[in-house]
């Protein structure tokens, strides 16, 4: 979704143990930082680092992280080329898929026009694959913003 305007937040350390990312003002944060959203002191967060991780060794209770898996989609961003990506290729959405259900969990179902057609159309037309991905998730987007006129920001984890 980077090349229609979606940006990746930056992820600057994550906790172990429970997964959280947070940002800090210096390069690193002090010795005894510990999440306060998920442990009430930096030695309960650090028992439980070391039982998750399986490491008795274990000092801090956070790890550097390169990717947040975090995105966003500006509504504006969206409407000036998602939007347009999606009526450029309305046709070749159509031409092979009959149906798409989305579930509140901003996940989707695709029923594919014809499958066993497009089971031997996916192996010589990879570029067409390529496309069908991305419109299936700019209309997983558009859906979004239909349903929320009031909110400028769709927002997503994907796992690389």
């Amino acid at each position: 979704m980077e090349q229609f305007g979606a940006v990746e937040l930056a992820c600057r350390l994550e906790y172990l143990g429970c997964g959280c990312a947070c940002d800090f003002d210096a390069d690193e944060p002090d010795e005894n930082a510990y999440c306060s959203d998920c442990w009430e002191s930096y030695e309960q967060h650090l028992e439980e680092a070391k039982d998750a991780n399986g490491d008795d060794e274990l000092t801090e209770t956070w790890m550097s992280c390169e990717d947040s898996g975090e995105w966003e989609f500006n509504r504006e961003q969206f409407e000036l080329n998602g939007v347009a990506f999606i009526n450029q290729h309305q046709e070749l959405f159509d031409k092979y898929i009959n149906k798409i259900t989305f579930n509140t969990d901003m996940e989707y179902d695709v029923e594919w026009a014809d499958d066993d057609n497009r089971k031997y159309q996916a192996l010589e037309h990879i570029d067409e694959d390529v496309i069908l991905a991305d419109l299936c998730m700019l209309k997983q987007i558009q859906k979004f913003f239909e349903e929320n006129p009031d909110e400028d920001i769709c927002g997503w984890n994907a796992e690389y």
